[in-house]
C-alpha cells in the first residue's frame, strides 16, 4: 500500500484546535453537514453493526452455531484479530474506535495482539481534520497508533486503487455520506468524469450508492459489507441500476429497517436501514429481515434493544421487533427490494398478484400536475433570484403564476381566459375532492398569444429575468412567460382520479369537473374505453380499500410510513380481477355517490375475491389500524 497515512506523532495541537473527538459532530455546522453528507454514527448503532457483522462472518465461514458475541470472540480469538476491517468514509472513526474497544475489552488483549489488531484497521476519508482528531484521540486513549488512517477521496478511482495496491478486506463497514445530486452538481460532475464511477452513474442517485459499489469491489470473496444508510434505494427510480447490481452480484445477509424512527439528531427526514451484504454464492445462510414493531417506540428503547444483540440466543424473538428469515433472492421483485414487515405478508402479496390480470399503466394514464416553476415569491426567490430593481416592486408571498381570488381584479375579462381555479393536494379527500379554492393558476401553454391580452404579461414582467433562467427557457423549449410544465389541459378537465404525491393513507378521489392541480398531485385517467378495464368510480373504490393500502405499504414507495404516490408506484399497482357478482355489488354501492359507501363491505368483497383466509385478513386489517 502506498504511504499516504496520517502521522499522529507529527500533529500540531494548534491545527486541531484542541478539539475533542466526541465534540466534533457538534462543532460541525449544519451547513457543512449538508454540504458533505456527513452524519456521525451513535456508538450503540456502531456496536450493533460490529457485533452483528462479526457474528455473521464467523457463522458463515466456520459453520458456528452460537449467536453469542462473547462466545464467538473467545472461540475464534486469533481469526478475528487477523481480520482486515475498513471504513471507506470513516470521519472521526466511530466504527474503528468501537471495533478496537469491543475486542480489547472482551478479550483482554495482550500488547502484541493490540498492535496486530490496530494494524488491521483501515480508515479512509476525504476530510483531513477528522482523521487527525481520530489519530490523536486514539493514541491518547490506547497508547497505540492507528497506522492506516489515510486522507484520500475514496471515489477517485485512479488514486484510490493505486493507494490500496490490490488490498482486499474481510469487513467493509460504515455510514457513507448521503448526498443527492440535486444542488450538488459539481460533486457529481467530478464523479461522472471518473472512468470507473461513471459506469455506475444514474440520474437522481445518491452519493452513497458509489460507496456500495466500491465497498463490494474491495471485499474479499468471503467478506461482508455492513452499512447504515437511508432506505430509499430499495424502491427509488434513481437506484434501478444499483438494485440490479445487488441482485446479480451480492446476497443480503441481514436487513434492519428502522422506518420512521429518527436515529441521527442532525439529519432531517432520514429513514435509515442497516444491511449486510456478501458476494453472490459465497453466503448460504439466508437473510434476516428485522423491523421495529411499535411505530411509537422511543429511541432509548431502540438503543437498549440494539445493545442487547449478541448477548442472547433468543434476541430474534424479542417482542419489540418483527423478525423473519428469507432467501436473499426472495427480496427482489420487478427490480425492487421488498422488505416485508412480517414474513406472512409475502403470501398476501402473492395472492394479490395472482388475482390480477393487468397493472394500472396497461389501461390508465398517470400524469403529474402542473409545474409552474414559480408559484409565489418565496424567500429563496426574493433573496437569490430577483435583482435589486425587481425587489422594489415585489413582496414575499406575492403571486407569480398562482394568484389568490382577492387579486383577480388586476386582470381583464380577456385575461381570465387563461386563469383557472387551482388546487393543492390538501384539497383531496378520500373518494372526493374539495371544489373550494381561493387560488388560481395563470395557465399559459402554447396557445397563449402575448399580443392578445391585457395584463398577464405586465403581471409577469417583474419576474422576467428569473423566469428566463429556467432550463426549459434556456433550451428554447418554452417562452419566458410559459409555465414550466403545463401539461395537456385535457388531463385536468376529463373524468379522473386524483391522489396526493405523499399521504399517510391511500387517498384517491374521483371527479369529472375542471380541476387543475399542482405538481404534488397525480392524475389517473382512462387510456382506452375497454370492457375489461374498470370505470374510474369502481377503480376509486378499489384503490381506497385496506387491501390496496397493504399493497402500497409493502410494494409501493414509502418515506418512513408515508406512502409516496408518484407516477411509478401508481403505474405498477396491480388491478385484481373481480367476479361479475362482486362487480355488481361495488357498482350498486356507488350508484348514489361515494358519501354513504360501506367501506367494510368493499374490503370484504376484495378479501373474498383473492381468497384471503381469516389470519391473512387479520394481518391486512392490523397493518391499516396502525395509521388510524
Amino acid at each position: 500500500m502506498k504511504d499516504l497515512r496520517i502521522d499522529v506523532n507529527k500533529l500540531v495541537d494548534e491545527k486541531i484546535g484542541g478539539r475533542h473527538l466526541l465534540e466534533y459532530d457538534d462543532l460541525l455546522g449544519d451547513e457543512e453537514r449538508e454540504k458533505t453528507g456527513s452524519y456521525y454514527t451513535p456508538e450503540y448503532i456502531s456496536d450493533f453493526m460490529i457485533k452483528s457483522t462479526i457474528i455473521k462472518y464467523i457463522k458463515n465461514k466456520y459453520k458456528e452455531k452460537s449467536e453469542s458475541f462473547d462466545v464467538i470472540l473467545n472461540n475464534y480469538r486469533d481469526e478475528i484479530i487477523d481480520l482486515k476491517l475498513v471504513d471507506l468514509s470513516c470521519g472521526t472513526g466511530v466504527f474503528l474506535r468501537r471495533y478496537y474497544y469491543l475486542l480489547d475489552e472482551r478479550l483482554s488483549l495482550k500488547n502484541d495482539e493490540k498492535e496486530k489488531l490496530a494494524s488491521n484497521i483501515y480508515g479512509f476519508d476525504i476530510q483531513r481534520e477528522p482523521l487527525e482528531i481520530l489519530g490523536r484521540y486514539f493514541y491518547d486513549i490506547n497508547g497505540i497508533n492507528l497506522k492506516n488512517l489515510i486522507h484520500v477521496d475514496t471515489l477517485n478511482t485512479e488514486v484510490f486503487y493505486d493507494l490500496i495496491d490490490g488490498e482486499k478486506f474481510d469487513i467493509v463497514i460504515g455510514n457513507p455520506p448521503y448526498l443527492g445530486e440535486k444542488g450538488n452538481k459539481d460533486i457529481f460532475d467530478k464523479i461522472k468524469s471518473d472512468e470507473i464511477c461513471s459506469k455506475y452513474y444514474e440520474g437522481k442517485m445518491d452519493l452513497f450508492y458509489f460507496f456500495i459499489y466500491r465497498g463490494i469491489d474491495v471485499l474479499k470473496e468471503d467478506g461482508i459489507l455492513t452499512y447504515i444508510t437511508t432506505n430509499y434505494f430499495i424502491t427509488a427510480d434513481g437506484a434501478k441500476n444499483l438494485r440490479k447490481f445487488l441482485r446479480d452480484n451480492t446476497d443480503f445477509i441481514q436487513v434492519f429497517n428502522f422506518n420512521d424512527h429518527k436515529l441521527f439528531k442532525s439529519a432531517i427526514g432520514q429513514h435509515n436501514m442497516i444491511y449486510s451484504l456478501g458476494k453472490k454464492k459465497m453466503w448460504n445462510m439466508g437473510c434476516d429481515v428485522i423491523s421495529i414493531k411499535d411505530i411509537k417506540i422511543k429511541i432509548d428503547i431502540i438503543e437498549e434493544l440494539l445493545n442487547s444483540y449478541g448477548q442472547d440466543d433468543n434476541w430474534d424473538k424479542n417482542d419489540r421487533i418483527n423478525y423473519y428469515m428469507t432467501d436473499s433472492d426472495n427480496l427482489f421483485s420487478d427490480n425492487n427490494i421488498c422488505l416485508y414487515q412480517k414474513g406472512q405478508y409475502k403470501g398476501i402479496i402473492d395472492k394479490i398478484l395472482d388475482s390480477s390480470e393487468y397493472k394500472i399503466s396497461d389501461y390508465y394514464q398517470v400524469n403529474q400536475g402542473i409545474v409552474s416553476g414559480a408559484d409565489y415569491v418565496t424567500k429563496n426567490i426574493y433573496e437569490k433570484k430577483l435583482s435589486l430593481e425587481d425587489r422594489k416592486n415585489t413582496v414575499l408571498g406575492q403571486g407569480i403564476f398562482v394568484v389568490k381570488d382577492e387579486n383577480l381584479y388586476k386582470f381583464s375579462e380577456r385575461d381570465k381566459k387563461y386563469i383557472r381555479k387551482f388546487y393543492k393536494n390538501s384539497d383531496i379527500l378520500r373518494y372526493d375532492t374539495s371544489l373550494d379554492s381561493c387560488k388560481n393558476i395563470i395557465y399559459i401553454d402554447r396557445s397563449f398569444d402575448p399580443e392578445n391580452q391585457d395584463n398577464i404579461i405586465e403581471h409577469l414582467t417583474p419576474f422576467k429575468e428569473m423566469l428566463s433562467k429556467r432550463r426549459e427557457v434556456r433550451n428554447g423549449v418554452r417562452e419566458w412567460y410559459h409555465l414550466q410544465w403545463y401539461r395537456d389541459s385535457d388531463i385536468f378537465e376529463r373524468e379522473k382520479i386524483v391522489c396526493p404525491q405523499r399521504s399517510r393513507i391511500n387517498k384517491f378521489a374521483y371527479n369529472s369537473c375542471d380541476w387543475y392541480g399542482s405538481a404534488d398531485i397525480y392524475y389517473i385517467s382512462k387510456k382506452f374505453d375497454l370492457d375489461d378495464s374498470y370505470d374510474l368510480k369502481t377503480l376509486c373504490l378499489i384503490l381506497n380499500s385496506k387491501l390496496y393500502y397493504f399493497w402500497l405499504y409493502n410494494r409501493g414507495k414509502r418515506k418512513g410510513r408515508d406512502l409516496e404516490l408518484y407516477s411509478t408506484p401508481i403505474k405498477e399497482i396491480p388491478v385484481i380481477k373481480i367476479s361479475n357478482e362482486g362487480l355488481k355489488v361495488l357498482e350498486e354501492l356507488i350508484k348514489d355517490g361515494f358519501e354513504k359507501v360501506d367501506r367494510t363491505l368493499v374490503d370484504s368483497i376484495l378479501y373474498n375475491e383473492i381468497g384471503l383466509n381469516r389470519h391473512e385478513i387479520h394481518e391486512v386489517e392490523s397493518l391499516f389500524t396502525m395509521i388510524e
